[in-house]
């Protein structure tokens, strides 16, 4: 009897070992979604506020924009992100046109 409760016992602990290990893992993981998310709203933060709506006030002749390489993203989560943010700024920028056209229509203004 004492050797089957030290049995169970036994195979209780592992049993709340491995728990334990896979909430740590668990922990772990979405410590690093946030941190990614996080990451990836700033960056979006930053692109809309430095993005094509800056103004300048010099005269010079504006030089065409080059290409700008893309980020390296090592996280699943950062690249849908990102993906939703091109998005959400492409569907901004076709509103933004559907919008003065249709103001210019409204007012006669199609010069």
């Amino acid at each position: 009897m004492v050797s089957e409760s030290a049995s169970r016992g036994s195979k209780a602990e592992a049993f709340l070992r491995r728990h334990v290990k896979k909430a740590d893992s668990t922990e772990e993981n979405l410590q690093k979604a946030e941190k990614a998310v996080t990451a990836g709203l700033r960056d979006l933060v930053d692109e809309a506020k430095s993005g094509p709506g800056s103004t300048t006030t010099s005269t010079a002749q504006p030089t065409p924009a080059t290409p700008t390489e893309r980020p390296q993203l090592d996280h699943p989560v950062t690249s849908v992100i990102m993906t939703a943010g091109a998005v959400v700024v492409g569907v901004k920028g076709l509103w933004n046109l559907a919008k003065k056209s249709h103001q210019r229509r409204r007012h006669g203004d199609q010069s």
